[in-house]
Parts: structure tokens; sequence; C-alpha cells
């Protein structure tokens, strides 16, 4: 039992110390335009600068006929929960560390689809969250937009005239909006826990070899 004890106490001195990643949440705030505004909750690995997973929501009220529909009687939520894809920003000039992140919802059962692109004027490494582009400060080439596409909307009577349901599509830019932080957490790297798992693993077994039989 003298060389577990021994090996418990050497055991943090010859494990590489706790790695942790930081990771933070962002709502996505007072983001809108004349048809719809975006909201939504953004989880980023501020260690590696990497835009993890989130919900997005559009929550669409055009009323007009500039989309290629009637005027809608209620708005229309365009949902959808995903993990993002990250990249940079290869034309912007006046911010290089841009960093924009996409999330695609796919074909949704309905026959849609939408996408969302983020667009912030820095790296994403120790992000504490800050005004989304496009806007004053960002670099011209980056922006935020939703788009959709093969949206289903219900038969409208409007002064009379009806207009028969059918799909409309289109991409949404917005000019305004900013991601709040609102929750940071630590999470070790599974490498780490791999690493302790290891050494008490190898302890174990040599306290098994010691153990007196019976």
């Amino acid at each position: 039992m003298k060389i577990l004890f021994t090996l418990a106490l050497l055991l943090p001195a010859i494990t590489p110390p706790l790695m942790a990643d930081t990771l933070r949440t962002f709502s996505v705030e007072n983001t809108g335009n004349s048809y719809g505004t975006l909201t939504g909750l953004i989880t980023i690995d501020t260690t590696t600068g990497q835009a993890l997973y989130g919900f997005v929501n559009f929550h669409y009220f055009g009323n007009d006929t500039d989309h290629g529909h009637p005027p809608l009687s209620s708005p229309i939520d365009m949902s959808m929960t995903g993990t993002f894809d990250n990249r940079g920003c290869t034309t912007c000039t006046i911010h290089p560390d841009t960093s924009q992140f996409s999330l695609s919802s796919g074909a949704n059962s309905d026959g849609s689809s939408y996408f969302v692109n983020f667009s912030v004027p820095t790296s994403l490494v120790d992000y504490m969250g800050g005004t989304l582009c496009y806007s004053l400060g960002c670099d011209g080439d980056a922006y935020t937009y939703f788009g959709y596409d093969n949206v289903p909307y219900p038969s409208e009577t409007v002064g009379g005239v009806i207009y028969p349901a059918g799909t409309f599509n289109g991409i949404e830019y917005f000019f305004n909006g900013d991601l709040t932080l609102v929750s940071t957490t630590q999470t070790p790297e599974p490498s780490t826990w791999m690493l302790l798992g290891t050494g008490a693993l190898g302890i174990f077994r040599v306290g098994k070899r010691r153990l007196p039989k019976s």
C-alpha cells in the first residue's frame, strides 16, 4: 500500500496540467430588418476560435408582394438547430481576421430549406461578444443574413382577391445586431480525461499486484 500512496502523490506531478476549453454562449439580439427578426443562441469555443452549435429562428412578417407572395395573415417562423461551419472571410481587406460561421437546415419535411450566415469583425479566440456585420465598423465584404427556399404559405384573400397557396424564397440581410454573452463554462479536453484515467488505472493495477494473496 505504501507504493500506492507514493504513486498517488506523484500523479499530479507527472500528469500535464488540466487544459480546459472555454465555451461561451451568446444570444442573438436586436437584429431585424423590414421583413423580420433574427434571434437565437450560439455556443462558441473561444479557446480554439470555433463556433460550435446553436439555435436560430427567423420570425418573418413580410407583408407585401416583393417576395412573390401575398400579404401574410400571420408571421412565419423558420427555425433550425445544429452545428456551425466555420470559415474566414477570404475577401475581407479592412478586417482580415473577420470570422464567419453558418448553419443550414438541409431539406425540411415540408420541402423548405434555410441557411444563416453570421459575421464578426474579429477572431473568435477569446471572443466576448459584440457587433454583427453588416454594419459600421465591419468589413464591406462581411455580412449577416438569413436565406430561405421553397417556404410554403397558405391561400389568402386580400381586398376580395383570392391568392392561392404557394411557396417563396429570398435572402434577408441584417444591418444591425449583436452577440451578447449569456454564460461561460470550462470543459476539459478529452485527452486530459484520458491521461487521468490512464494514471488511475495504472495505480489500481500496481496496487492489485501488491495485495497479499489469501
